[in-house]
């Protein structure tokens, strides 16, 4: 999956734009589309390989967030 060019396109913007150490969690919206789907999956790939080891050495947590608008 890693060759994908959405998977380094993401890869590239979290070590770009995320601070160091990493943060603890990352919270992602899942509206239950393709593209929230497609995001969760690379972070956790991601996470497996290794690219979130927070300051204290543990894995950062990834969570999804799905907020029912009732429409």
């Amino acid at each position: 999956m890693h060759e994908f060019p959405i998977y380094k396109a993401v890869e590239n913007f979290l070590l770009r734009r995320l601070p160091r150490p990493w943060p603890k969690a990352l919270l992602v919206s899942l509206s239950g589309g393709v593209d929230s789907r497609v995001l969760c999956t690379i972070l956790c790939d991601l996470k497996r390989r290794g690219l979130f080891p927070h300051a204290e050495g543990a894995p950062t947590v990834i969570a999804a967030a799905h907020i029912d608008y009732g429409n």
